[in-house]
């Protein structure tokens, strides 16, 4: 004698919608919290990795600064060159590569040329900002003088115009450094965001 087929009572359909219903929004969810992420990522860029660790450790730096600095100053492009004349991916004017050559003892063995260098614009530029942060001690006052440069930067600071004490980015009184820095500080703020604990 043939068994009956048993029937799925009303009530166990139910249990089964809801629990499949369930699982469904809980990946609506999870890739819609995702999405996002990633786009911003993509956007928020890390490369160069290898030289942002090396000279990061090596200069005692924030790679996310790092990363800040290079994603405002060439958007991640080696080839980028300023009509004031600055190279390379963290924007390094002649002065300061000549400056920082002597300093690292490498004058007449590395050219300006070598700034459009990955490995060695980013340690001339990691160089630069440990020197900023060493002399002023906040990475807001530090971003001016990198935009806008130290002697400005000392005399705002000796008139009182801006204040390492009660640092305002308004009070800056060139339009491209103020800009420069409000650029940095949200920059920054968004690669801690999106990568704090992985640095």
């Amino acid at each position: 004698m043939a068994k009956a087929k048993r029937r799925i009572k009303p009530l166990g359909w139910l249990v089964i919608f809801i629990l499949t219903t369930s699982i469904l929004f809980g990946i609506i969810y999870s890739v819609a919290k995702l999405v996002p992420l990633i786009s911003k990522k993509y956007f928020y860029q890390c490369h160069y990795k290898e030289y942002v660790e090396k000279y990061s450790e090596e200069y005692n730096l924030d790679p996310l600064y790092v990363y800040t600095v290079i994603k405002v100053e060439s958007n991640f492009n080696p080839d980028a060159q300023s009509s004031a004349g600055a190279r390379g991916l963290m924007q390094i004017m002649p002065i300061s590569f000549e400056e920082v050559s002597v300093k690292l003892g490498e004058q007449g063995s590395v050219s300006f040329d070598d700034m459009k260098d990955p490995d060695c614009n980013i340690k001339y530029g990691c160089f630069i900002l440990r020197q900023l942060l060493d002399e002023f001690g906040d990475w807001r006052i530090a971003s001016a003088a990198f935009n806008g440069g130290i002697g400005n930067v000392q005399s705002w600071l000796n008139d009182g115009v801006i204040s390492s004490e009660n640092f305002d980015v308004e009070a800056i009184p060139i339009d491209e450094t103020r800009h420069y820095v409000r650029k940095i500080a949200n920059t920054y703020e968004s690669y801690i965001n999106l990568y704090e604990g992985e640095y």
